[in-house]
């Protein structure tokens, strides 16, 4: 009777373990964020060789969105606004009829657009596609100009699995 008395109880300390394990596997947080560029070395937008505006940035599973956070400022405070612009693509397979495996774009946007000569703290979030497995960012930083293209940085892809 002893016997089964401890064995019960070494029963109990095993599934406890294990429901202690699985609510810390359940706590676990996202991905690690997914850098692009840095302060000391940001990003730019020129025109005629000139930089206009500079930025920085991450890309990072929320748990339910892809963030792109960023950091613009004007290069010359006050002038034409800056921004950054992300489109947000998510990896999955597609049949129509054909089966295909890749990024699909889901859309985009830009942050406010800000003429400070101050690092300026923005994010972007968009909804992480259900079906997919990776998320990927395509970021740059703009300058915004009425009549004519905006003048862009080269364009950084952070991807993160989810």
């Amino acid at each position: 009777m002893q016997e089964a008395e401890e064995q019960l109880k070494n029963s109990i300390r095993l599934l406890a373990g294990a429901a202690l394990t699985v609510g810390a596997l359940s706590l676990a947080t996202p991905a690690m964020a997914v850098t692009w560029a840095s302060a000391s070395s940001p990003a730019y937008a020129s025109e005629d060789g000139v930089a206009q505006a500079a930025g920085y940035g991450d890309f990072t599973n929320t748990g339910t969105n892809a963030r792109s956070r960023s950091w613009q400022k004007d290069m010359k405070t006050g002038g034409q606004s800056v921004y950054v612009a992300t489109s947000f693509s998510f990896y999955y397979t597609t049949c129509n009829p054909n089966c295909v495996t890749g990024f699909n774009s889901h859309g985009g946007d830009e942050t406010n657009h800000t003429t400070s000569g101050s690092w300026s703290d923005q994010s972007i979030y968009w909804p992480l596609a259900s079906q997919g497995e990776k998320a990927r960012g395509s970021v740059k930083v703009c300058e915004d100009h009425t009549l004519a293209g905006d003048p862009c940085s080269g364009t950084y892809l952070p991807t993160f699995d989810y």
